[in-house]
């Protein structure tokens, strides 16, 4: 899998948290997604795709403080349409807990090594 394909299955992931697919009750993402309200218009979305990325992202290890925190930062940054200090303030609200901008790249590249390993796995 190219860096572009993977991409493009968080991008997917993120487009359906924000769009109409991802109702509060079905996706974990609920409560960010009703904190941020995400973009306008109508969105393709691979629905399959989506979920699959969402079931994985639901069983990533968040046993430790970093995970906890590469999990919720993945999530945020895919499922929100602002810039990245509106993501770590909305982590910091709904989550309790604080990122600081130098730990931004370290932990998405954690959470998306995770990703990355189980989608190739499929």
């Amino acid at each position: 899998m190219t860096d572009d394909e993977f991409e493009a299955y968080l991008v997917n992931w993120g487009r359906w948290c924000r769009s109409s697919f991802g109702r509060p009750g079905q996706s974990s993402l609920a409560k960010v997604m009703e904190s941020d309200g995400g973009e306008s218009g109508e969105v393709v979305v691979d629905v399959r795709a989506a979920e699959r990325v969402n079931h994985l992202w639901q069983i990533m290890p968040d046993d430790t403080w970093e995970a906890k925190r590469a999990k919720a930062l993945i999530a945020v940054y895919y499922s929100s349409a602002g810039n990245v200090g509106s993501m770590l303030g909305l982590i910091r609200r709904t989550r309790g807990f604080k990122i600081r901008d130098g730990e931004v790249d370290r932990l998405l590249e954690q959470a998306k090594k995770f990703l990355r390993r189980r989608i190739e796995q499929w």
